[in-house]
């Protein structure tokens, strides 16, 4: 190689050195890089994860669980670290489980497959773990997922895919169509189906028709369905007359049902329904009369006027129930109020008239509520 060098040793020589000094300036500015390298943050971040993380596969539980608990505070930087923490999730020590799903909540993992994969475990509280850690962090792209869980062999993994579309709400819009079909199929309907409808906000709309099918027909399924209507209670003011003609229903347990989720509607407010929730503490069926008193409670700051009549009516009910719920639904209509309203005046009498009431707690009821409308006119409350 170098006997082209026109025969001079010299140059030999030269051309060696200038190799080495390449060689160490190359070693030199390869240092230099690797140094670079390692000040920059997402490395370091990634080498204090795994440092971290090595605690939790530590035999001492205090280990495990700081372990966690740091990743918890890294947050989102801590992602690598969602195979190790999903691992936790199974840890024999109940507070590693906890603070595993505290941290995998906080690292926002609901979105994983491996965290979508959990809702198929045959272990109840890894599936309860992986709904809350989905339902609080996963975004619209886990509802395909969750969509086809709905419908699998297993019902405990159907109600927990049905839990996470509760949990994560309006965003899990898209399952709407597949809980719609869930509800009309007997074979994997669920309460947790029918209360993950109502979760969905105003885009559930379309789904009153059948839930309140399920209110009427369905013994098993009613108080799920009603639940789910009275969580849909700001988007369906217009489908109130359904529900009032409902309390005109042969079953008690609907009008039951029907009389809750009026007093639940909202924006606006369905004052036209006070006179039906009034007839209806004529009810024969306590349970009907409660809840019709509650519902004039939440409604009559809205129609004082009209409301506090039938609030009247429901003082002077034979069951001691009723009479404590009239006294709170007086108590909401005047904490609602900004302002003392004139027809409050024609219920004092009739509180005045329960503090002498054989039971105690219906005393400190009334007490409470005439002191709110008139403070100081209890003094002669019955001891």
């Amino acid at each position: 190689m170098f006997s082209n060098i026109a025969g001079q040793p010299s140059a030999k020589r030269q051309l060696m050195r200038a190799f080495a000094a390449c060689v160490v300036m190359g070693a030199v500015a390869a240092l230099f890089w690797v140094g670079q390298f390692s000040a920059l943050p997402w490395w370091n971040n990634w080498r204090k994860v795994r440092a971290v993380g090595q605690g939790l596969h530590s035999p001492d539980v205090a280990t495990r669980v700081a372990a966690a608990s740091d990743l918890a505070q890294l947050g989102w930087r801590a992602t690598s670290a969602v195979h190790a923490l999903t691992q936790a999730l199974r840890d024999p020590d109940p507070s590693v489980r906890d603070a595993a799903a505290s941290a995998l909540q906080a690292i926002g993992a609901g979105g994983v497959p491996e965290m979508l994969d959990l809702l198929e475990d045959p272990d109840q509280a890894v599936r309860g773990r992986a709904v809350r850690i989905i339902g609080s962090s996963a975004g619209p792209e886990s509802v395909p997922e969750l969509i086809r869980l709905l419908r699998a062999d297993t019902a405990e993994v159907r109600e927990a895919a049905a839990q996470a579309i509760t949990w994560m709400g309006p965003k899990a819009e898209a399952a709407l169509p597949a809980l719609m079909d869930v509800l009309r199929d007997e074979k994997v309907v669920n309460s947790y189906a029918v209360i993950a409808v109502g979760s969905l906000g105003g885009k559930a709309k379309a789904a009153v028709p059948e839930l309140m099918r399920l209110v009427i027909g369905d013994d098993l399924l009613r108080r799920p369905a009603a639940v789910a209507l009275g969580n849909m209670g700001f988007w369906i003011s217009d489908q109130t007359d359904t529900f009032t003609d409902a309390l005109g229903h042969e079953n008690a347990e609907v009008r039951c049902a029907a009389a809750e989720i009026i007093g639940w509607i909202d924006s606006p407010k369905p004052v036209h329904a006070i006179p039906h929730l009034i007839a209806a503490l004529n009810d024969s069926d306590v349970r009907v009369r409660i809840k019709a008193t509650l519902s004039l409670g939440n409604i009559g700051a809205w129609a004082p006027d009209v409301a506090l009549p039938g609030l009247a009516l429901a003082l002077q009910d034979r069951d001691t129930n009723v009479k404590l719920m009239a006294c709170k639904a007086i108590w909401l209509v005047r904490k609602t109020l900004c302002w003392t309203e004139p027809a409050l005046s024609q219920v004092i009498p009739l509180l005045t008239e329960l503090l002498k009431d054989d039971q105690p707690e219906v005393r400190k009821a009334a007490s409470e509520a005439a002191q709110l409308i008139a403070p100081g006119d209890t003094s002669n409350s019955k001891q």
